[in-house]
Parts: structure tokens; sequence; C-alpha cells
């Protein structure tokens, strides 16, 4: 097989290959295998002995499986066997990715993983550490997307302003860099949708054709269906176009306190995909987001300075500061409201009405409802069961049983997430087995047994 693109996670590798019929397959190496890749090479041919499956679709694992299928992947290999013999050394990318790699040695051990992922897409960084983002709303801080292609496109023209005035030569070095940069984290599909957002506003300027944000989010997305149609599916298309489709139409409902706007539109633009994708939100992720976005912009510059400086001193009180906002949370199941989502666009298509503008607050302040709405308070029973961990709920009794099978500290992460999904988010009696002490971060007991 021929390996098309790398990605290192935290318990292993996922390596996309294909086949010398075309087919594309995810393959899943251990920490050990994915470093005999890495020191061989990702060039030539790399001979796997496995089994080939392909997920079945459950209430658990339908976000995973609804990515396989929006990336095009005919399964995924679990090798018992692989031999890199055949591979001729790294590729350019691959240099790159062992550079970077070397920079963030200097880095405190919790933040080189993220340093890493930001130039690489290489996401090293723990399940705890992910899910510190997931539950606090700011996730889209370590996706590789639209926010960080707007802050590189940011960072370059500023600096560029320095050396001359010509916008065409600014917008010219700041488009390059952009898929530069693109090009160097594997073109990841977040990060390629905005890459095209961003070369046809360049090319718009450039040859001097006038246009608007609203046909160039048409056409960009036109363009990414036409490449990727299964993406439609993804909770990563329909963030991304869902959110900045709101933010060209809704941004400017408000001309003061536009950035505080901005955060609680997206927020509850965003409310009917998360419920539908997650199954929790924190009600505070819009304060969270309003404070966490800055802060996260200054880290990701001082992660540029890094390359050439060594600014560590910079970096960890920036991402001491981050973890601190992730703190701040008040998790709660929801699901997805036809209702709810009819009264959030309904609420802000109303807004733009002249008539109303005199009662513009007081009719947007009428979107928490759509919270309301979207709330799941009927907790479902429970009987889940892996090779890992076990939890049982009975809604009758309002008990819940934890027992870890092959202790890891991420099954913690995972049983809170499915807990949370389906509307567990207080009990009675919680019963822990097997797991020292081990507890939920936003499940709530009253009573609580380590057995």
């Amino acid at each position: 097989m021929y390996i098309t693109k790398l990605d290192w996670r935290y318990a292993g590798g996922r390596v996309e290959v294909r086949d010398e019929e075309g087919g594309r397959y995810l393959l899943h190496l251990t920490n050990a295998q994915m470093h005999r890749v890495v020191s061989q090479g990702d060039r030539g041919l790399l001979f796997v002995r496995g089994s080939v499956y392909f997920p079945r679709l459950s209430a658990d694992n339908s976000g995973y499986v609804t990515w396989l299928a929006s990336q095009g992947y005919q399964g995924i290999i679990n090798p018992f066997y692989i031999s890199t013999d055949a591979l001729q050394g790294p590729s350019w990318r691959l240099r790159y990715l062992q550079w970077i790699r070397e920079r963030s040695y200097t880095l405190p051990p919790d933040v080189a993983p993220l340093f890493v992922s930001m130039f690489t897409g290489f996401r090293e960084y723990s399940p705890q550490y992910h899910a510190g983002f997931a539950y606090a709303g700011t996730a889209h801080l370590l996706a590789i997307s639209g926010l960080h292609i707007g802050f590189i496109f940011l960072m370059v023209w500023l600096l560029t302003g320095i050396f001359t005035r010509n916008m065409g030569i600014r917008i010219g070095l700041a488009t390059l860099t952009v898929v530069l940069h693109t090009a160097m984290v594997g073109f990841p599909i977040p990060a390629t949708r905005a890459m095209i957002f961003t070369l046809i506003y360049a090319g718009g300027y450039l040859f001097r054709r006038k246009g608007d944000a609203l046909q160039t989010f048409f056409l960009t997305a036109s363009i990414s269906l036409l490449i990727w149609p299964g993406s439609i599916m993804g909770a990563s298309f329909q963030f991304s176009y869902l959110v900045t489709g709101s933010l060209i139409l809704f941004a400017g409902l408000f001309r003061r306190w536009q950035y505080v706007w901005v955060c609680f539109l997206c927020f509850f633009a965003s409310l009917p995909i998360t419920a539908w994708h997650f199954g929790y939100v924190n009600l505070l992720s819009a304060l969270v987001n309003l404070a966490a976005v800055p802060v996260f912009s200054a880290l990701l510059y001082s992660f540029f300075l890094h390359l050439l400086l060594p600014a560590a001193l910079i970096i960890d009180p920036l991402h001491t500061a981050l973890g601190w906002l992730n703190q701040v949370t008040w998790v709660v199941p929801v699901r997805f409201s036809t209702i709810s989502t009819l009264l959030i666009f309904g609420l802000l298509t109303a807004a733009l009405w002249r008539k109303v503008h005199p009662y513009r607050p007081a009719l947007l302040a009428l979107l928490p409802v759509a919270v309301y709405f979207s709330l799941n308070a009927s907790p479902q029973a429970i009987t889940l069961e892996n090779r890992n961990y076990r939890i049982e709920y009975d809604p009758e009794r309002d008990r819940l049983i934890f027992e870890h099978r092959q202790y890891q500290s991420q099954n913690t992460i995972y049983a809170e997430r499915s807990l949370l999904q389906r509307g567990v988010v207080k009990v009675g009696e919680l019963h822990i087995r097997n797991a020292g002490k081990s507890r939920f971060q936003h499940i709530r007991a009253e009573n609580t047994n380590f057995e």
C-alpha cells in the first residue's frame, strides 16, 4: 500500500493508505509501529497484513462512522504484521514534521503536543486534554480550520504592511502563506475549505472583480461539495457553513460591542448542530470564547515566533490562561429540537427587518428561550459494554454503575460523554468499580461509592 497521509495521535497513528486500485483505507498503528514507519519514511510501499472492516453505525459511534463515510474511506485496517523494508525515505513533508517536533522539545510537556498539532496536524495531545476544550466549547480552537487560516492571513498581512503599502502584494503574500501552511498540515478538509475561500477573495481583489462575502461563501461551498461530496454529512462542514453564513448575514445587527455579539451569535447558530452531533453544550461557552479566542490568537502567534526564537516564556503563561478559561463550564445535555432551530433563525431573520430596529435588543433577548427547548431533561436507561468499561444506568432507581474492565485513564471521558448524550447529568447513586478515585467531571452524584 502507498502512504498518502500520516496522522499521529496520543494512542497511536492513523495512516491514510491507498491500494493499487485507488481504494482509500485508514490504517490503525500503535505508537511503536508509527515510530518504525516515521524512521523509515513515507515514500514507497508499505506491506500490511491484517483485517479490514467498516464499523457499524450506532448511537455511540455515529460521529466517527459519519466522518469515515464523509472522507471516502472504504474501511479500517487493523494490522497484525507490517513491513517497512520497501519504504524509500521521508518526503519533504515528513522532514518538515520532524523539524517541528524538534522545535517542540524546548516547550513544557503539556504545551508541546499543541505546538506540534498547529503546524503538522499530528494530534498527539491526550484525550483528557481534548476533553477540556470539548466540554468548554472551545474545541474549534484545536481544529486547523478557518479561524487559524484567518489568524495566519491577518498576521502576514500586518507584517508585510511594515515594508509596503501595496495591497496587492500584501494580500498575495498572505494568501501564499495560507496555501503553504495548509500544505504543511496535510490539506485537512476544514483548512482547505478556508484556503479556497481565501483564494477566491484574493483573486477577486487582484483581478479587480467586484464581489461580496455571500457570493464567495456560496462559491466556496459549491467547490467543496464538488471535491468532497460526502463531507456534507460531517459536523465540520455543517459547523463551518452554518456559523460562517450566520456571521455574514447577522454579525452586522449590532455595530457597538460587535465582538461580544459575534460570540453569542456563534453559540446560538451552532446549537442545533452541537445538539445533533454531540448531545451536550456548555451554557457559558459564549463567555468563555469571548476571552479564549484572543488568548489563543496570541498563543498561535507565539508559536510562530518560537519557530525562529525561543518563546517558551511567552507561550507558557498564555497556555495556562487558556487552561483556566476551559474550566469555566456549565455542561448540560441537549437534543436536536426543530422548535429551537426555527426559533433561533426566525428571531435572527426578524431582527434584519428595519421596522423592528428599535426593538432589536428585546427581540434577540428571546434567543436563550431556544436553549430551553433543546434541553434533554429525560435521561434514558443505559446499558453499554465494551472491552474497556461498562456503564449501566437505571432511571427508576436513579443509580449509575461505572465499571472499568481494562483500566485506561480515558475510559472516564468516553463514558461521561455517552452518559451526557443520553441526558444523564445528575444521579442519586454512583458506583465506580476498579478505578481508584477517578470521578466524572460534569455528572453530579448525591452519593458516590468506590468499590
